[in-house]
């Protein structure tokens, strides 16, 4: 090799600066790649989570007396006792209060909405338009008017819930 047809010390740079810029474009793929897969990852792992919030607190309806009450909500029959109804006023008491909790995780993000309304919504539509229930309502906040928001702003969630996914009520 004579010393005209010889690489300089620039043209090894070049030749380095090309290499490197390579091995920037690889990694800036894989990161890409990466990252897809970690989105994707998150999105199963809040779906995951979503699912056992629902089954958290289906467990809890399904026990009595709140698997009773609900029932008697959805029937339209006669709730509490002083109506000629089999339940008291903390058993109507516990199960607003589930709703106040599942109403926190709803306006938190923590569960799907999707999954919530196929979960819910026919219930809280129930509760929230049942007569009993919304004198209850009234009468707690009359102690305190931030009783129960909850079930109001889930049952409106609810209602709109259909027409923000083009779905026909």
């Amino acid at each position: 090799m004579n010393e005209s047809t010889r690489p300089t010390g620039a043209d090894w740079w070049r030749h380095i600066s090309g290499v490197l810029v390579l091995i920037q474009t690889v990694a800036l793929i894989a990161s890409v790649y990466l990252l897809r897969e970690q989105i994707n990852d998150l999105q199963d792992t809040k779906s995951s989570r979503s699912a056992d919030f629902i089954f958290r607190f289906n467990e809890q309806l399904d026990k009595p007396p709140l698997s009773k009450l609900r029932i008697a909500i959805v029937s339209g029959k006669s709730v509490l006792k002083k109506n000629g109804g089999k339940f008291d006023e903390d058993d109507l008491e516990q199960y607003l209060d589930l709703w106040e909790g599942l109403n926190d995780l709803y306006v938190k993000g923590l569960i799907s909405k999707e999954m919530f309304y196929n979960s819910y919504s026919y219930d809280i539509d129930k509760a929230y338009g049942n007569a009993e229930v919304q004198s209850f309502v009234k009468e707690s906040r009359k102690e305190s008017p931030d009783f129960y928001t909850g079930l109001d702003n889930l049952a409106k969630a609810m209602k709109e819930f259909p027409a923000k996914r083009g779905i026909s009520p």
